[in-house]
């Protein structure tokens, strides 16, 4: 233990070096004139940018003296003209007092009456204006009266297409009337074990198909003239079964629809084709409705 205490001491190693030299060595004394050259040489350049900004300062005062210098003669002379001017103004002062006068009291006079031109302007423009709103107000309403005669003129062409169509409809109706009437006492009168309802002749009248009208009288003469055609029917489901509805078909599509008459065998209630079904049954169930 004492020997490692010992070796605790001497380590880490450490060195100590101190070295001195005389003052009249060579060493010392290069060492000071390198220091003097230096400090010497930096004296120089400050010394010399110094002089140089001073340099720089002083030309620009000069040259701000020599400015000022001239502007000051400048204005001397300035001020000699206004005196010689003021020499030959002043005597002609007083002629010229009462011309200023009155050509002040022009301006006067001037001023007021620019005045009222400018008022007479404003109001002029006002007027201006007016008439020009006026003149956009007038076109406007020509161009809605053109709008509405154009309106009237297209009702007026609708109400005459109107009219040719209710011409041609109450002629076609008036056609269809006698036709129904023709139709009503044909069938009337041909088959008399049948009554025909007003509605089934107007449905008969309205098939444009002739081969269906015949086809459908073809059916009503079969109700009328033969019985045994009674048991080739079908009844119309959908309806109040208090009164029974049948319906015979005809051409394909055609329908006639039938019960049993009141005064004669057989009652022909309708007449119709795929296309009125919807229609026909409508009218079928107010019928039977009706009926219960």
């Amino acid at each position: 233990m004492a020997a490692i205490g010992e070796g605790a001491l001497l380590l880490p190693a450490s060195v100590d070096l101190s070295v001195s030299m005389p003052y009249n060595a060579v060493l010392s004394i290069l060492i000071l004139v390198l220091f003097a050259a230096v400090h010497v040489q930096a004296l120089f350049v400050y010394y010399r940018r110094l002089t140089r900004r001073e340099a720089a300062l002083l030309q620009t005062a000069v040259a701000a003296r020599d400015t000022a210098a001239s502007r000051a003669r400048q204005i001397e002379h300035e001020l000699e003209r206004v005196r010689q001017r003021l020499d030959v103004v002043e005597p002609a002062e007083g002629k010229h007092a009462d011309e200023i006068r009155g050509l002040q009291r022009e301006r006067a006079a001037l001023q007021q009456q620019l005045a009222a031109v400018v008022e007479r302007e404003a109001r002029l423009r006002e007027q201006s204006v007016q008439a020009t709103e006026l003149e956009s107000e007038h076109q406007a309403l020509e161009e809605l009266l053109d709008e509405a005669l154009d309106d009237l003129r297209g009702k007026d062409d609708e109400i005459r297409a109107l009219q040719s169509r209710l011409k041609l409809a109450a002629k076609e109706a008036s056609t269809r009337s006698r036709e129904a009437d023709l139709v009503g006492r044909r069938l009337r009168t041909l088959y008399r074990n049948v009554e025909v309802d007003e509605r089934a002749i107007r449905d008969l009248v309205a098939l444009r198909d002739e081969s269906m009208k015949l086809k459908a009288e073809e059916g009503i003469k079969r109700l009328s003239d033969d019985i045994s055609s009674a048991s080739v029917r079908r009844k119309v489901g959908g309806l109040p079964s208090a009164v029974p509805i049948f319906e015979l078909g005809f051409a394909g599509k055609g329908r006639v629809y039938y019960t049993t008459g009141s005064q004669r065998r057989f009652r022909i209630l309708a007449i119709g084709a795929k296309n009125t079904q919807k229609t026909d049954l409508e009218y079928l169930h107010r019928v039977a409705k009706g009926n219960a």
